[in-house]
């Protein structure tokens, strides 16, 4: 395995989690996506008051691979919940992540991507509260 989970992190309600290391190209990415995406519901087992996720990918080299279009689909985590998901990235893998939430997803770069973990939190709090108030 090519990626770890470095660091969990509870902020509140939000669960953070730092991955590192090199994703595979393409299909050899796979079982990368597929890491990350279990070890996140392992964490969320653990405490079901977790109201959303943030990937801190900082040290994490994306270059491309559409299973990773999976990590921002909530009921790959909790089933027929809520759960708001944003990502932290580097500069170097930013395209590359713009371009598989573009071509992957029906989300917009503004909806997942945050430039770091406050604008991450504020982001996800603004969006928790406009979904109170549409209710």
């Amino acid at each position: 395995m090519n990626i770890e989970l470095t660091e969990i992190e509870r902020i509140k309600n939000h669960l953070l989690l730092k991955f590192e290391g090199i994703c595979g190209l393409g299909s050899e990415g796979n079982s990368d996506a597929d890491f990350i995406i279990q070890k996140t519901k392992n964490e969320i087992e653990k405490d079901s008051s977790i109201q959303s996720i943030i990937f801190d990918f900082m040290n994490l080299k994306y270059s491309f691979g559409n299973r990773f279009a999976n990590l921002f689909s909530p009921s790959n985590f909790k089933n027929n919940k809520t759960i708001f998901i944003r990502m932290v990235t580097n500069q170097e893998g930013l395209k590359s992540w713009t371009t598989l939430i573009d071509d992957c997803t029906n989300l917009s770069k503004d909806q997942v991507i945050s430039q770091n973990i406050s604008s991450a939190i504020r982001s996800i709090n603004t969006q928790m509260n406009n979904k109170k108030t549409i209710k």
